[in-house]
């Protein structure tokens, strides 16, 4: 089994690089915290390639984190290629941590 991961950082609003998981795994989670000092609302898109994105759609609806929260998204499907979105946030940072897990 190949286990995949990648992290983006974020300290205002905005996307993250898009993310190249095709045939890399056949489930993904999603990690995503806030620090002690930020409340974010954030969202996971998904597209066909990362070269490609012009019909890129929302992969997991928005999740708003207050000061210090987690929350975790999982897919249990295939993806192409992903970034976080976060749409708002207040001063200080969030991280996202994908980890992508399948036997391909």
């Amino acid at each position: 089994m190949r286990t995949d991961s990648k992290v983006w950082e974020f300290t205002s609003s905005g996307a993250g690089a898009w993310y190249d998981m095709r045939g890399i795994s056949r489930s993904v989670t999603f990690y995503i915290e806030t620090n002690g000092t930020s409340t974010a609302t954030i969202r996971i898109d998904e597209a066909g390639s990362t070269s490609s994105t012009s019909h890129a759609r929302v992969l997991s609806a928005a999740a708003s984190l207050s000061t210090g929260e987690s929350t975790i998204a999982t897919v249990s499907r295939p993806v192409s290629a992903v970034r976080p979105y976060v749409q708002s946030m207040s001063t200080g940072g969030v991280r996202v941590e994908l980890v992508g897990e399948g036997s391909w």
